[in-house]
């Protein structure tokens, strides 16, 4: 008997109710009356049930299918007539702005102290200080070496193993100064740095931006990021790609955390900062906005500090009302922040958990130490926050 062949439809119609029933039964031979055209205005289905209407569509029926020894009657496939309109691709955040998408989001967690915090602040009886990360601190010129030093002194403050300030030569002395158990080493350019981090793998947080200049931000920023180590951008490093943000979104990392105030996030996302502005936007979504073209964790600073991964996952950090803490309002005091963040990050901790903890420390030391409280107070005040968490 010779095998099944392919059916060639025919275009005369049949009644619904002649269709063969689907079931067990032989191979159709070659001869067998050729399979119907259904409309979709007519056709039934062996129930009796009516097939919907479909715009510009038809049913065709195709041969049955011997599988294991039984037939099945296969309904067809719905063929349009009209060609399929493809959507345009969904734009490339960082690319540039794009219309913030409306879509479900995970909620936001406030950031309190809890027994998780305490966890990733704990410090092993056992450990030794390399366990903890070594922080490095990129420094500006001479004169302009204040900010590294007070965020340098918060890193080592807040657990990092190891804290060194990296400087130009000229700004050495001036270092030398006033810094002790941070340590100090001269860095002149760009390529200096690439050079320390192929040879010491143990540098494992960088931070750079606050006092660093535009200049040397906008060449030592490259090879930091190069690297792939935990990094930091603030300030001046923020501040040095205000003219080509994109230049900066194809160079960031997922463990990257920028820490900008209002005035730096609208130099990197001008789009988002009038959103948050005249209030189209939070400051919570207009932070995830920018987490997602960056591709990396955003602390958007404030009163109420926003923090956002680029995985979506958001948080917020409180200071008002019974938490306030406005004498942080003061020079100096987000370069502590970012000091807290870097050394976080060199003990280990995620980006993002590194950002909302900071975020909570930076403002708990300053309630700690109340009115009058300058930036240098800051670090000092991260061991009584440190005792009253029970650590």
């Amino acid at each position: 008997m010779p095998g099944p062949t392919r059916y060639q439809p025919t275009s005369t119609p049949v009644p619904a109710a002649t269709m063969p029933a689907a079931g067990p039964g032989p191979i159709m031979p070659a001869s067998a009356p050729a399979p119907p055209i259904v409309t979709a205005a007519t056709a039934r289905t062996p129930s009796g049930c009516a097939v919907p209407r479909l715009l510009n569509t038809s049913l065709t029926m195709r041969p049955p299918i011997h599988i294991g020894g039984a037939c099945r009657i296969i309904m067809a496939e719905l063929r349009r007539d009209r060609a399929l309109t493809v959507p345009p691709p969904r734009a490339n955040l960082k690319q540039g702005p794009s219309p913030p998408r409306k879509e479900a989001v995970p909620m936001t967690r406030l950031i309190v102290a809890d027994a998780a915090m305490r966890n990733l602040l704990a410090k092993r009886e056992d450990a030794h200080k390399y366990v903890y990360g070594h922080a490095l601190v990129l420094s500006g010129g001479p004169g302009k070496g204040g900010a590294a030093r007070l965020a340098a002194r918060a890193a080592l403050r807040v657990g990092a193993g190891l804290v060194t300030v990296a400087a130009p030569q000229p700004a050495i002395a001036e270092h030398a100064a006033q810094l002790n158990a941070v340590m100090l080493t001269p860095l002149p350019d760009s390529y200096s740095l690439r050079g320390m981090l192929t040879q010491d793998k143990r540098l494992n947080a960088l931070l750079l931006g606050p006092g660093m200049g535009i200049n040397r931000a906008r060449e030592m920023v490259p090879a930091a990021l190069w690297a792939e180590r935990a990094t930091v951008l603030d300030a001046d490093a923020i501040t040095a790609f205000a003219e080509n943000p994109v230049q900066l979104f194809g160079m960031l990392h997922d463990k990257v955390v920028l820490t900008p105030h209002m005035g730096e996030f609208g130099r990197l996302f001008p789009d988002l900062a009038q959103a948050a502005k005249d209030g189209s936007l939070t400051h919570v979504e207009a932070t995830r906005h920018a987490a997602d073209r960056a591709g990396c964790t955003v602390l958007l600073k404030g009163a109420e500090t926003a923090i956002a991964a680029p995985t979506g996952e958001t948080a917020l950090h409180r200071a008002v009302g019974s938490t306030a803490a406005p004498w942080l309002a003061t020079a100096g005091s987000g370069d502590v922040l970012s000091g807290i963040v870097t050394g976080l990050l060199a003990r280990g901790l995620s980006p993002f958990d590194a950002a909302g903890t900071g975020a909570w420390l930076h403002a708990a030391a300053a309630r700690a130490y109340g009115p009058g409280l300058i930036s240098e107070d800051l670090p000092e005040m991260l061991p009584r926050v440190f005792a009253d968490l029970g650590l």
